[in-house]
């Protein structure tokens, strides 16, 4: 580490990682600067790009030119929606380099791939757990992303209707709207 500037260096050249994000978004942007205050408390210069999400995605995501990069992404109630974050089918370039999947990381890992295959059609309930419970495990020691926030939303919605589920991130939505009902009585 340069004591001068608290930032590491390899061969006299400091530690720079970029860091691309989309623009238009408080949100974002509040996330870059924490980020960037953040990593340079560890010895990393991040310079923060705020940029047009589709570019971002097009230009940076899709063909794996990037070091760091903020997305975010929703998941279903049942845990297989890990299934197109973290398998590498999610995760190979196609024929252009561009991974079209969710695995933006282009994480691989065997071991993880074999859990979540046995878990999609595992039907028994405490086996899903278990190999689940081994692949979250293995997604924390080897941290293929860092997932740095949840949204909470609080939806109200007459105590009449019944089968509403509230989903993880987004709240009550529509996805499960063929379970609502009303309570007549």
């Amino acid at each position: 580490m340069n004591e001068s500037t608290g930032i590491y260096e390899r061969d006299g050249q400091p530690l720079k990682l970029t860091f691309y994000a989309g623009a238009g978004s408080t949100t974002t942007e509040a996330i870059g600067a924490i980020a960037r205050s953040s990593w340079k408390e560890i010895g990393v210069d991040l310079d923060v790009q705020m940029i047009d999400f589709n570019a971002m995605m097009d230009n940076y995501v899709a063909p794996g030119k990037f070091d760091v990069t903020f997305s975010a992404f929703s998941l279903g109630l049942d845990p297989d929606s890990m299934y197109n974050l973290f398998h590498s089918s999610a995760g190979r370039p196609d024929a252009n380099g561009n991974v079209n999947g969710f695995n933006r990381a282009r994480f691989y890992n065997d071991r993880v791939d074999e859990l979540l295959e046995k878990a999609r059609e595992e039907f028994d309930p405490a086996k899903r757990k278990e190999y689940y419970s081994e692949f979250q495990r293995i997604i924390v020691d080897e941290a293929p992303v860092i997932m740095i926030y949840s949204n909470i939303y609080t939806d109200f919605v007459n105590s009449r209707v019944k089968g509403v589920v509230n989903m993880p991130g987004y709240g009550a939505t529509s996805d499960y709207i063929y379970r609502w009902y009303i309570n007549e009585k």
